[in-house]
């Protein structure tokens, strides 16, 4: 109980902890729910094994999504509880700086084990065949994958204020050494699946005509854009939307390198040159039923974002704190210099052989 108010205290304390919180919970909910493949639904198992906080939001709202399945949802919910439960008894204690602080190759382990347990019972409910086969096999492979693609971003050192609230660039990879660039690829390669894997989690909300998922695209789209640059902005449109639609795929990286480029004139300015160059895309391959079908959602997306653009900030001083690599980020470098520096050997072998024939010839 102490733990419980001392946590809490702190999230009243710090609107950033609580927005990050919030959004633990309603990724929770989104991936809970989100059907891959096979019948199965393993993308919450491998979040929950693998953040080192938020674990109790993200629980709860995987466990609210899992409920809103019918007959199956129970039994994804008892999953969820017993991997936040094996994850506290690895980590051998419930102090605030002990608990979820496993090593990642741990987490891996335990989100394997909390989806094998799961294509167990899938085996014994239905029996042995081929759907229930591949059923296991989806979630028994799935969590593993994710909890580590996803450790880029949840496992980095960042925090969330940084990321959204920092005026430094974070991302630059000008005057950083190599094992921090490498870092900084693998966070940029995971921020994009962890957008692809949102886009698709909505892709099935709709309300009142407005597609959630087209709605998130053009936010996560003009963010990234203004935030971090044209180029970044056209690779966030062009991930958030692919699991939507190919064709609009295009439509969405033209708008954040153009917004992205134009937003030095000011934040409704890039926003509105972003939806006319939205517009013309969606004109040119699908004629006006094109634009129909993307224009109010990136206008919602852009009413939303535009009260959080900085007109200022345009250029981000140079970073101030070297981004801290993390244990994701750390086998990552690890494994990148390890393969970079693998041919060395033979380089050294073949010059050798190179001065061996050199002075034969002489």
């Amino acid at each position: 109980s102490h733990t419980i108010s001392a946590e809490l205290t702190r999230i009243k304390s710090s609107p950033a902890l609580l927005l990050s919180h919030a959004s633990m919970l309603l990724l929770g909910i989104l991936f809970a729910r989100c059907h891959v493949i096979f019948g199965a639904r393993p993308l919450a198992i491998g979040l929950i094994s693998l953040l080192p906080s938020g674990v109790f939001p993200a629980m709860i709202g995987a466990v609210i999504g899992a409920l809103s399945l019918g007959s199956s949802g129970p039994v994804y919910a008892i999953i969820y509880t017993l991997t936040v439960a094996l994850r506290i008894i690895i980590s051998g204690s419930l102090a605030e700086e002990k608990t979820f602080g496993e090593n990642l190759l741990m987490r891996i382990c335990e989100a394997t084990i909390s989806g094998f347990i799961l294509a167990i019972y899938q085996l014994v409910l239905s029996g042995f065949g081929a759907a229930s086969l591949l059923f296991g096999l989806t979630v028994t492979l799935i969590p593993p994958v994710i909890c580590f693609a996803l450790s880029g971003v949840f496992d980095s050192g960042m925090r969330f204020d940084e990321f959204f609230g920092s005026k430094t660039e974070l991302l630059s990879f000008e005057d950083r050494p190599d094992h921090e660039k490498y870092a900084l690829i693998f966070f940029h390669m995971s921020a994009a699946l962890l957008s692809l894997l949102i886009s698709l989690s909505l892709a099935e909300i709709q309300l009142f005509g407005f597609s959630f998922a087209y709605v998130y695209a053009s936010a996560v789209t003009l963010f990234i854009a203004h935030r971090y640059g044209a180029a970044r902005g056209a690779i966030a449109g062009f991930v958030s939307v692919i699991p939507i639609s190919a064709a609009n795929a295009a439509s969405f990286a033209l708008a954040g390198a153009v917004s992205g480029l134009l937003f030095s004139l000011g934040g409704l300015f890039g926003v509105i040159s972003g939806a006319v160059a939205l517009c013309l895309w969606c004109a040119y391959t699908d004629g006006a039923m094109g634009i129909l079908k993307t224009l109010p959602e990136y206008a919602l997306g852009g009413v939303i974002i535009l009260p959080f653009v900085n007109k200022t900030l345009q250029k981000p001083a140079k970073p101030e704190r070297i981004i801290t690599t993390g244990n994701a980020g750390e086998m990552i470098c690890a494994m990148t210099l390890a393969y970079k520096s693998k041919p060395s050997a033979h380089l050294d072998s073949l010059e050798e052989a190179l001065v061996g024939i050199s002075s034969a010839a002489r």
